[in-house]
């Protein structure tokens, strides 16, 4: 699935090997935790879905909880060029940003970096406002019910707040649990999109895609969007392999490792 995914011209980013579910495991990780989680996922996509390891060049955080400069130094070392975790309030709309010189920009969640990191990036998710105006960085999060059009019109509301200010990217964090959560998400999302197509300044790109844009800023004539087609080869294969004692099943584009890949051991050797 992610092979598809890649060769359909979506960009692969790496948000964990455990996707470990309490807080206080990524409140305490380490930065070689942080190592072993991210540099490791990167290693398992590239090698098992067959896409090239240099174009996964993204990461975020799971529960979106910032880990200061172990965090900045393990993206880095595992090979990646921006993070997606920061969360900024609904009335700041940050423009991504180098972390060149120490940020001035608060975190939210977790801890912030207090060092610089020349050539990494830092790409802020915007809050939106949700149900009874809480401040919210998913659509799950958001508590927004209703018709697909209720739907459509609440994520015109939030992309107007910006589009009518500094235009500054919005990252819309989208689960399969809200999609799954009603029919009326998927059909107002789709509403939605249908709607941004009918503007000539408005482009949905990847995030790296943004970064190459920061680095190269044009105007809108000048601007153009890559022209994705992928072939990277993927001939399935179901895999039952051991972990802790349990069978557990993975499909691979490429032949079946001797161990479940895990944390320290990426590769199932």
């Amino acid at each position: 699935m992610v092979n598809s995914l890649y060769n359909l011209g979506l960009e692969i980013g790496v948000h964990s090997i455990s996707r470990n579910n309490l807080d206080s495991y990524w409140q305490e990780a380490s930065y070689d935790t942080l190592l072993e989680e991210f540099d490791g996922q990167r290693q398992i996509l590239a090698r098992f879905a067959n896409i090239p390891i240099e174009d996964v060049v993204g990461g975020k955080m799971p529960n979106l909880y910032m880990r200061g400069n172990d965090m900045i130094e393990a993206f880095q070392d595992a090979g990646l060029e921006y993070d997606n975790t920061q969360i900024t309030r609904s009335n700041s709309r940050y423009f991504p940003y180098t972390l060149d010189y120490v940020s001035g920009v608060g975190c939210a969640i977790g801890e912030c970096p207090t060092e610089s990191y020349p050539g990494f990036w830092e790409l802020p998710v915007v809050d939106m406002v949700g149900a009874g105006g809480i401040e919210c960085n998913s659509l799950q999060g958001c508590g927004i019910t209703g018709t697909s059009s209720e739907i459509r019109d609440w994520l015109m509301e939030q992309f107007q707040r910006v589009y009518g200010d500094n235009k500054a990217p919005i990252t819309l964090v989208v689960s399969s649990g809200w999609l799954g959560a009603s029919t009326s998400n998927l059909e107002g999302l789709t509403l939605f999109l249908d709607q941004l197509k009918t503007l000539n300044d408005v482009y949905l790109v990847s995030h790296k895609q943004v970064v190459d844009w920061m680095k190269n800023p044009v105007g809108v004539s000048a601007f153009k969007t890559d022209e994705y087609y992928r072939e990277q080869r993927c001939v399935a294969r179901s895999c039952a392999l051991n972990k802790d004692g349990a069978e557990r099943y993975m499909k691979s584009c490429v032949a079946c490792p001797a161990n479940y890949p895990w944390l320290g051991n990426p590769l199932g050797q």
